[in-house]
């Protein structure tokens, strides 16, 4: 009987295509110039979910963006020599775009301190230096003796606190107040923030993330 021999299969991507015009031959969501890296970037580097990359950028489809994914697992250390190039170029762009410090208050996601780190930005959060538990006024304190602007969900008392500095003469590098809003919106609007911004325009101010919607 003749001996059955294996068949090695390879997966078909309908959704990925690799052109020499499209990000100089990286492979890419097709009808798009959306790089297979970028997929893998925001899901797997800043713990977005497919159903928030399709809010963020919605010419892509749930479809695409698994079988990005699926590319990605097939192909991956060609995909990470990518990306870590990629970051790289984006970490030494991006740190000189903004010279400001955040300081992140415990009711922000500590998500949002490593994504930012991961694109080159000077930001710490309250869980990582020990100071949960801490009040708004220590935690402000703690912000401006470290140059620091202060990103918060807090609302109201930072309101509060801001024009309590005002009315004492006393000084601070930006008090950011956000709703409480989807991860992959706050990051956008933070990005914007910060890219629109210098210590110098924010010293002393109250500012509204949602502002930079």
């Amino acid at each position: 009987m003749p001996v059955a021999q294996k068949i090695k299969t390879q997966t078909k991507h309908p959704y990925i295509i690799s052109r020499k015009t499209h990000c100089g031959g990286s492979p890419v969501i097709a009808g798009t110039k959306f790089p297979v890296r970028s997929v893998v970037f925001y899901l797997l580097k800043q713990g977005m979910t497919p159903e928030e990359l399709t809010k963020e950028f919605p010419h892509l489809t749930l479809p695409q963006i698994y079988d990005a994914l699926s590319y990605y697992y097939e192909n991956k250390k060609e995909i990470d020599k990518e990306l870590s190039v990629k970051e790289s170029d984006l970490r030494n762009k991006w740190y000189q775009m903004s010279d400001i410090s955040l300081y992140l208050d415990e009711d922000v996601r500590v998500l949002l301190a490593e994504v930012l780190r991961n694109r080159g930005y000077n930001v710490s959060h309250v869980l990582e230096v020990n100071r949960n538990g801490k009040s708004d006024n220590e935690q402000l304190a703690y912000a401006v003796k470290h140059k620091m602007a202060i990103l918060t969900h807090n609302i109201k008392d930072y309101v509060v606190l801001s024009k309590l500095y005002t009315e004492l003469g006393k000084r601070h590098f930006g008090i950011i107040v956000s709703d409480h809003i989807p991860f992959s919106e706050l990051l956008r609007r933070t990005l914007k923030f910060l890219s629109s911004n210098n210590r110098e325009l924010v010293k002393n101010k109250l500012i509204w993330l949602q502002d930079y919607k």
